[in-house]
């Protein structure tokens, strides 16, 4: 049932109320905290696509929003399979100096 709780957030990452925003994010990091990573991301292309969206959430005007897509670039840092590192190292070009102008405000 992980896949379709995953494409029932992915419909919800588009709720315009914040709070909302905020917990899909949360939940993706949890899940993929909670569940093996190989079973999270082996129905095909849902990592890449929580990737853009948690790339697309941390340039969110609402604080909240982006602190909590900040986590999940925390959280996934753990990864060890080749081939999700691969996906993720994909977005560090845009994602580190982001992350580094974060830390240069806080």
């Amino acid at each position: 049932h992980l896949k379709e709780m995953l494409t029932a957030l992915g419909r919800l990452a588009r709720d315009p109320n914040v709070e909302v925003q905020v917990q899909v994010l949360v939940a993706f990091t949890n899940i993929l905290d909670v569940h093996h990573y190989h079973d999270v991301f082996q129905s095909g292309p849902t990592f890449p696509h929580i990737c853009q969206h948690m790339m697309q959430s941390c340039a969110h005007g609402d604080e909240r929003v982006v602190q909590a897509a900040i986590s999940f670039w925390g959280s996934i840092c753990y990864v060890e399979d080749s081939g999700i590192r691969r996906i993720m190292f994909s977005h560090f070009p845009k994602l580190l100096p982001f992350l580094i102008r974060k830390l240069e405000f806080h």
